[in-house]
């Protein structure tokens, strides 16, 4: 079973000024929790119901600090905001998917422009099939 602490001040404060940035810290009930081994450096996970109620906290990050502390502090910030951007607030908070998913290999070879237009072009005919298809 995974080993939880809380994390150093540092930190916290790093995820503070973050949340502040983007006004979520008024909106989002949070904890950051230093956990000794998991894939990736932070992890967002939204609470269930029953945790929410019990510790009225909604959103959770997992850090492992040991790898995170070792970084620079561009890469540090940029981890923050990554994990903080997974955040999706509306009528429920979620959490969110990355807006790009391919393999760096192919950003390289072809541009993030590309990919982006190729997103908004496949979004675009499935729209007009299920048009199509309404008729």
């Amino acid at each position: 079973m995974a080993k939880y602490e809380d994390v150093q001040d540092s930190t916290t404060k790093l995820f503070d000024e973050v949340l502040g940035n983007y006004g979520l810290d008024v909106i989002i009930r949070h904890k950051i929790l230093s956990v000794e081994k998991q894939k990736e450096v932070i992890m967002t996970k939204k609470t269930t119901p029953l945790v929410e109620f019990l510790n009225g906290v909604d959103v959770i990050f997992f850090i492992d600090e040991n790898t995170f502390d070792r970084l620079e502090e561009e890469n540090q910030l940029y981890l923050v905001e990554e994990a903080i951007a997974s955040i999706g607030v509306g009528e429920k908070i979620k959490i969110n998917k990355p807006d790009v998913d391919t393999y760096l290999s192919l950003l390289n070879k072809y541009s993030l422009n590309l990919y982006e237009s190729l997103k908004l072009n496949i979004s675009q005919v499935k729209d007009e099939i299920n048009i199509e298809n309404k008729k």
